[in-house]
């Protein structure tokens, strides 16, 4: 597990009321600090506690390595049942390879590959795929843009960001 700061987007801040429309990472926003105003099918509207930088709000958070997250997923697909519910503190979810018919002329066979996701889009993500087959390693994609600071250190460039996890 890893201690990071991220930067929670907020997409439409009201300075003059001090609320902030935010999307992804609402959730972290409430464990520090801002409180719940409003909640619309897309958004939370959230008043941030006094002195809290609303355009470019950052949190400490916890996320997991990605050997950690690699052990929990090879269980899942060794086990090969759907599965959802919470890991490392996150949302997850683990879904089987799939081939289905698709209609139409002519119908054919659409494969979709067995995968494992953990994080939150728009914050951090981190998907193992197993596109090349159920039998092969499977194939890493991540999203780190969000995490501006690991262990006091900053990363500016996009190709570090992507090897932290």
């Amino acid at each position: 597990m890893k201690r990071v700061r991220l930067h929670v987007q907020v997409y439409e801040a009201f300075p003059d009321e001090k609320l902030c429309h935010v999307r992804e990472g609402a959730a972290l926003l409430l464990e520090n600090g801002w409180e719940l105003k409003d909640r619309t099918w897309s958004n939370w509207v959230l008043r941030p506690p006094e002195g809290a930088d609303m355009v470019y709000p950052v949190v400490d958070a916890i996320v997991p390595d990605g050997n950690e997250v690699l052990e929990l997923a090879r269980k899942l697909h060794a086990k090969g049942s759907p599965w959802r519910g919470r890991a490392f503190g996150w949302n997850a979810e683990y879904s089987a390879s799939q081939g289905r018919i698709v209609a139409g002329r002519p119908s054919r066979k659409v494969s979709f590959p067995a995968y494992f996701f953990i994080g939150e889009l728009g914050l951090w993500m981190m998907t193992f795929r197993w596109e090349d087959g159920d039998e092969l390693p499977p194939r890493l994609i991540t999203d780190t843009s969000c995490i501006v600071e690991r262990c006091g250190r900053v990363f500016l460039d996009r190709i570090q960001q992507n090897s932290l996890l």
